[in-house]
């Protein structure tokens, strides 16, 4: 039975780093010896990256509406939050992406409804919460209460294709079945053909 991909939608933090202006605070870290400068170099050079996306406005520089949490401008240096309060970040943040993806993919697939939904998997390799971003997906969409919920982490951005996968075999299962996959990751930009 054929399996068939709706739609294939994203969401992304407002702020976006030129990758020179993150190559270059990394690179300015006292924690570097030289080596590391060059290797910090060389493999944001090597990237292809153009800019990438943040929900962390810390490197803009000036007052972002609170203290900044993983890097202060004042002193040029990276910050060392605790996990507490960094999964606190990540699950405000991310939580918001998850819901607005998943809400473009379904007004971006004809025919389709959040009733007709059966399954949701969520994917992240950053932080984690509990109920996570699956429950909250399932609940800003209003999908019914009985939608299977699964949530894929830590197993790095390569998380996306066992998600799929997974979504594949329960489309196979059930020719009813209406499973959005929806990743939280890193953002960026190519400079190019990939």
């Amino acid at each position: 039975m054929p399996v068939y991909l709706h739609a294939v939608e994203m969401a992304v933090p407002e702020t976006a780093y030129p990758q020179a202006v993150i190559r270059d605070i990394l690179r300015a870290q006292p924690e570097l010896d030289r080596l590391g400068q060059r290797l910090t170099t060389s493999i944001f050079n090597a990237s292809a990256i153009d800019r990438r996306h943040s929900v962390v406005r810390d490197f803009l520089g000036g007052p972002q509406g609170g203290p900044a949490l993983f890097y202060d401008p004042a002193t040029g240096r990276m910050l060392k939050p605790g996990t507490g309060a960094r999964n606190d970040f990540y699950t405000v943040h991310a939580t918001e992406l998850f819901v607005r993806a998943a809400r473009r993919a379904l007004e971006a697939s004809p025919g389709l409804t959040a009733a007709d939904i059966s399954h949701v998997v969520t994917v992240s390799c950053t932080g984690f919460f509990a109920p996570g971003p699956d429950y909250a997906v399932v609940r800003a969409l209003g999908l019914a209460p009985g939608v299977a919920r699964f949530h894929v982490g830590f197993m790095g951005c390569y998380a996306a294709f066992p998600a799929l996968k997974m979504a594949k075999a329960f489309c196979e299962a059930d020719p009813a079945a209406v499973v959005p996959v929806v990743c939280a990751s890193r953002g960026w930009s190519w400079s190019g053909p990939f």
